[in-house]
């Protein structure tokens, strides 16, 4: 393909739709950055820039040369017709040569694209590159082990987690309190909020008060788990409570940064913390990732937590699930191996041991026990077989792993339905959209009167606002006949049926929001979720506040960029749990149903599921199809 071939395909990709005019503007300006560049190196720069669209933060260029079409459309697996423009296959040698030679890839200078050769010929965007090297860094400054003795962890071990409890937690603890980066990892109930005040107490016992910041990705999930830290402190010592913040902040907050993304903190002005802990960190992209690398202090520790098996990050790179890619297995050398045993008093079985394990691996611990659901049964059997890419009741042979696991107390299971509509007029899914109305009859029933003080307003405003959080349908895509769009309208249609909700409002008492823009002038959040509610004289717009238990009000019109929340996309919900959960998965497979999308959409539910698979088959496809994204951090991450 030549030059001039090369642009006209360009055009004609992007009047069809495969690929974004940032895509074409790309490739262009490179064009014209480099006049007479060889077109297999413009060619890369398309086929990168496509699939950072996609989350990957490189190409690989062995993968992409011999299917250059699904590089150009990753995940699209035949779905998708491309128009028949570029070549079936790349001779490799050819297209590693050619970006050998380009000024347009030369990995020290400020050139737009870099091209790596170890372990594998990779292409990547230099801003991708300097973000997972910034990431890479600063995981190498905080690698080696910090001098504790473990006869002193010991006795605080003792005191904080009781005998006869699971043993992972009390490891989790004692690494995290040797090293100045470490990550806890486990799924929904396997304790990783009581973990990480286990490790604040234990922190503050040994080095005394700390300056600590707590955050998360959004502002979901920070009040979430600054409701659950409220839940917890009555149970600590008062010193110890008195150093544990209250305020849990969004981490672009703590971070300071403004509409352009960017912090005020580095190296040579760096957060002022001791400790900083991130929560829900498979939400945080390579870029927000490196940002927090940048604003630390070496010396500050940092200790994320997350679970692993969720869906990566909307924008580019698969942080926690490449820094957890040997979670399952321990890795844990003979030396980290003895410091464990000396310092919590648990011997580790052999499988977890491993003599090449990487200093990353001595600061990863995987919470193996749920405290929620048993595994036998219900939520969590559903949870842990899609984890392990099988559905229950398949007769796959499961890995027996000594002491990985151990049973939740019976009789927790979480009740799981499971149901095949033809459409959505079937009544059995007719019947999940009235029930999506339940709090609007307490929210009617329960409205105080029109000359209650304000305190009975907050009240009842905070009691609706916890009634419609019980029960939330999710769906695996936005638009299509099982997307948001289209169920959010069943749903309104069931309920204006009822009596339930008025037709033909543009707000209307009971409607639930989820703001889809960051709004910084009304401090609300793209994600941030509130409700309508009728007030003496007008309506009002509220959503939870900053602390828990407060609110936000808004005028209805000042809300810029809001949609109906009725239902919402799996993505949206992360950081989020729910009584009851609705999963509704469409009638065809594509790319962005994966068995980590069902995983994470099965553990929003607390108590109850409902499975909606319109199609036969579709949840076993999801199921079998993972998430894999490129990256460079998952091979050098090892040898740091």
């Amino acid at each position: 393909m030549g030059e001039k071939d090369l642009l006209r395909t360009l055009d004609r990709l992007a009047a069809s739709g495969h690929i974004r005019e940032i895509d074409r503007s790309f490739v262009r300006f490179l064009h014209d950055e480099a006049p007479g560049s060889d077109p297999l190196v413009l060619l890369g720069a398309l086929l990168v820039s496509c699939a950072s669209a996609a989350g990957h933060s490189c190409l690989d260029l062995a993968r992409a040369a011999a299917s250059p079409e699904e590089a150009l459309l990753p995940g699209n697996n035949g779905e998708e017709p491309v128009p028949p423009v570029l070549p079936k296959k790349i001779d490799l040698d050819e297209w590693i040569e050619a970006l050998r030679q380009s000024p347009l890839t030369e990995r020290d200078s400020t050139a737009p694209l870099v091209f790596l050769e170890d372990p594998v010929p990779r292409l990547a965007l230099r801003r991708f590159y300097r973000q997972e090297q910034t990431i890479l860094r600063g995981i190498g400054q905080r690698a080696q082990p910090l001098e504790l003795d473990p006869a002193r962890v010991r006795p605080h071990l003792d005191a904080l987690f009781p005998e006869n409890t699971t043993p992972w937690p009390r490891i989790a603890a004692a690494l995290a309190a040797r090293n100045r980066f470490s990550v806890i990892t486990g799924g929904p109930g396997t304790g990783k909020t009581t973990t990480v005040l286990s490790v604040l107490a234990l922190l503050h016992a040994l080095e005394g008060p700390l300056r600590i910041r707590l955050a998360a990705p959004t502002g979901k999930a920070a009040v979430r788990l600054q409701e659950s830290i409220h839940s917890r402190l009555e149970d600590m010592a008062r010193d110890v409570r008195e150093t544990i913040p209250r305020e849990v902040t969004t981490l672009h907050r703590l971070l300071g940064m403004g509409r352009k993304g960017r912090s005020p903190y580095n190296s040579r002005s760096p957060l002022p913390a001791d400790l900083v802990v991130i929560d829900e960190a498979s939400m945080v992209d390579v870029g927000l990732m490196a940002a927090l690398f940048e604003a630390l202090n070496p010396a500050t520790r940092l200790i994320l937590l997350g679970d692993k098996d969720q869906l990566a990050s909307v924008e580019a790179g698969s942080v926690l699930a490449d820094l957890c890619s040997r979670a399952d297995e321990g890795c844990y050398t003979p030396e980290t191996t003895a410091w464990i045993q000396e310092s919590t008093g648990v011997p580790l079985p052999r499988n977890f041991q491993n003599s090449g394990g990487a200093p990353l691996d001595q600061q990863i611990t995987m919470l193996r026990r749920s405290f929620r659901f048993s595994s036998t049964g219900g939520i969590g059997l559903y949870a842990t077989s899609v984890r392990e890419g099988r559905l229950p009741g398949e007769d796959r042979e499961r890995p027996a792993r000594d002491g990985a696991s151990g049973d939740s107390p019976p009789g927790n299971d979480g009740a799981v339905q499971r149901i095949t509509p033809g459409s959505t007029r079937d009544e059995e899914f007719r019947r999940i959209c009235r029930e999506s109305g339940r709090y609007l009859t307490e929210m009617s029933e329960t409205r105080p009167d029109e000359k209650a003080p304000r305190e009975a307003w907050e009240e009842w405003a905070l009691s609706i606002l916890e009634a419609r959080g019980r029960y939330q349908i999710l769906c695996a895509l936005r638009r299509g006949p099982w997307g948001v769009e289209l169920i959010n309208q069943c749903v309104e249609e069931e309920l204006i049926g009822a009596g339930l909700v008025p037709a033909e409002q543009t707000w209307y008492p009971g409607m639930p929001l989820m703001v889809t823009r960051n709004d910084y002038r009304l401090q609300l959040m793209n994600g941030d979720i509130g409700l309508v509610l009728d007030l003496p004289g007008a309506l009002r717009a509220v959503f939870p506040g900053d602390e828990p238990g407060t609110l936000r009000w808004v005028l209805p019109s000042r809300l810029q960029e809001t949609e109906k929340a009725f239902a919402m996309t799996v993505h949206k919900s992360q950081g989020s749990e729910f009584d009851h959960t609705v999963l509704v998965l469409p009638d065809t497979p594509g790319e962005i149903l994966t068995r980590e999308l069902v995983y994470t959409g099965i553990t929003r539910a607390k108590k109850a599921l409902t499975l909606v698979e319109p199609a036969p088959g579709i949840l076993s496809r999801a199921v079998e199809r993972r998430v894999l994204r490129q990256g460079g951090l998952a091979d050098l991450l090892h040898r740091v």
